[in-house]
């Protein structure tokens, strides 16, 4: 894990400080000629690369808070993880995963949203306990 959040960290210098936004993502996806385009799919988001070519594909009108763990999601496996390791799958998943939760909640921040979280909605409290888990597991 330490691996791609090292190489994730070199496309985002800020990554577990403070939080990546969608219009950063959506920069360091123009900056690497990363193509993203929306559109009518059954799941949130696809990451392909095909003959040189690398393609984000998010669902057609997903709200804000799935935009951004979709995008951040698919470029934790744009930047991070690493194609050798795609037969993988299980561990790519995960990695995506650990990385999307970090760039949305920096470790800077999760002492003040555990001291609140119970005001958070229910889908940031969910991402508030995915996020500790992450911090508990990997000390990231």
């Amino acid at each position: 894990m330490n691996l791609v959040f090292d190489k994730l960290k070199k496309i985002f210098p800020e990554l577990n400080k403070q939080v990546i936004t969608v219009s950063r993502i959506l920069e360091a996806f123009e900056a690497h000629n990363v193509t993203v385009a929306e559109l009518p799919l059954d799941n949130n988001g696809y990451y392909v690369s095909n003959a040189g070519k690398e393609f984000v594909f998010v669902k057609y009108a997903l709200n804000h808070y799935l935009l951004h763990e979709t995008l951040s999601h698919e470029a934790s496996h744009v930047f991070g993880s690493s194609p050798e390791c795609a037969f993988l799958l299980r561990r790519f998943e995960i990695e995506a995963e650990t990385l999307s939760l970090i760039m949305m909640m920096p470790l800077s921040d999760l002492p003040r949203l555990n001291r609140i979280k119970h005001q958070l909605d229910a889908e940031s409290f969910d991402l508030l306990k995915r996020r500790n888990k992450i911090n508990e597991i990997w000390q990231l």
